[in-house]
């Protein structure tokens, strides 16, 4: 899997983060050939390793890559989560492809104020 960027999410983008607070990381992939050709690229692929019934701990790591074409549909329906992404510090980024800078110097073009 081709990454396009990863980055630092929740309580740790948005300054709130404490001793208590698990890491969250948000991405973009870009789906294979295969996932391409067959029509199944898939929306996200979730990483977590926290149980799923219990609050996570400081020892947790949430990720949550999106598949590029989700990516751009959450970004043109103006999704917090991909607005969010846009404008996350450079110091949120861990890793990145030009892609990403790409998307980023043209983050403009997601904005809207023709609402549904």
């Amino acid at each position: 899997m081709r990454i396009i960027v990863k980055m630092k999410f929740g309580a740790h983008l948005y300054g709130t983060a404490t001793s208590d607070s698990d890491l969250d990381y948000k991405g973009i992939f870009l789906p294979t050939k295969e996932q391409l050709l067959l029509g199944c690229v898939p929306k996200s692929h979730n990483y977590s390793t926290g149980k799923d019934e219990s609050r996570n701990t400081r020892n947790d790591i949430d990720i949550e890559l999106y598949s590029f074409h989700y990516f751009i549909k959450l970004a043109c329906d103006g999704q917090t989560v991909a607005m969010d992404m846009l404008h996350a510090p450079e110091s949120m980024i861990l890793m990145k492809s030009k892609i990403w800078d790409k998307i980023v110097k043209n983050k403009q073009k997601f904005y809207t104020n023709n609402h549904k």
